[in-house]
């Protein structure tokens, strides 16, 4: 993918979420700009964002007191869904305890072009770091570590790191899943979970967000993960452009 077609992907519109630096782009674009400033695509078309939400989650509602903010698709074939909560709690100022069921203060839905383009996020092709299998590698552990030390001795640089990578199993099923950690200038923390919703009519992943300093767990993953209608074997697309966008196209 070129500069341009960067700046005219997903990635680049979820990329002020998290706020860091261009870093690792390499990963079929789009997560890894979680953590990029990237700048506002040069072109968005709209897409029904209401009906978006009423397939994608259960009883056809945002969850966790979420508000759709954005539906947008790309000339590079995303389609983005943005959720989040208007009224903002105040961050912690501390690290959170695990198990303190802080809810997401944002989500963010991104459908592929294909199932491939989503699998490349959590393995599925050579250019990935930190999947399942490999988060406890010696050296990505030693070299974590490593900033992990710079950084909490001197917080002036922003980096990430895969916290952990595995499988949810849920109901009757399974979803691969990664908790990423980004370090910001100053000393917070933000923890975002990347959830592969991809079935075979969708190619569709969840980013779920939550406060500085809460520190996301498997639990939390997995109460995202129950909030989402998975689909029927013959059910189609999860986002449904607009006739507008369309007839642009």
């Amino acid at each position: 993918m070129t500069d341009d077609e960067l700046r005219e992907s997903a990635g680049c519109a979820i990329g002020t979420s998290l706020g860091l630096g261009l870093v690792a782009v390499s990963l079929a674009a789009v997560a890894m700009l979680l953590f990029a400033g990237g700048a506002v695509p040069i072109e968005k078309n709209r897409f029904d964002g209401a009906e978006a939400v009423a397939k994608v989650f259960r009883g056809g509602v945002a969850p966790f007191g979420l508000e759709l903010t954005e539906s947008s698709s790309f000339p590079t074939g995303e389609k983005l869904l943005r959720l989040q909560r208007v009224a903002e709690p105040e961050d912690a100022t501390e690290p959170q305890s695990q198990g303190a069921n802080l809810d997401p203060n944002e989500l963010v839905l991104i459908e592929y072009g294909s199932n491939a383009a989503a699998g490349k996020l959590f393995g599925g092709g050579d250019d990935n770091q930190g999947f399942r299998g490999q988060r406890d590698s010696s050296s990505e552990a030693r070299e974590a570590s490593a900033k992990l030390i710079e950084w909490e001795r001197d917080p002036a640089t922003e980096w990430h790191t895969t916290i952990e990578a595995d499988e949810l199993e849920w109901s009757s099923w399974r979803a691969d899943y990664r908790i990423e950690r980004a370090f910001h200038i100053g000393g917070d923390t933000r923890d975002s979970v990347w959830i592969n919703l991809s079935q075979k009519t969708r190619n569709l992943v969840l980013f779920a967000l939550w406060p500085t300093n809460y520190i996301a767990t498997k639990a939390d993953a997995l109460r995202v993960v129950r909030t989402v209608e998975m689909l029927a074997p013959d059910a189609g697309p999860t986002f449904e452009t607009l006739a507008t966008d369309r007839e642009q196209r």
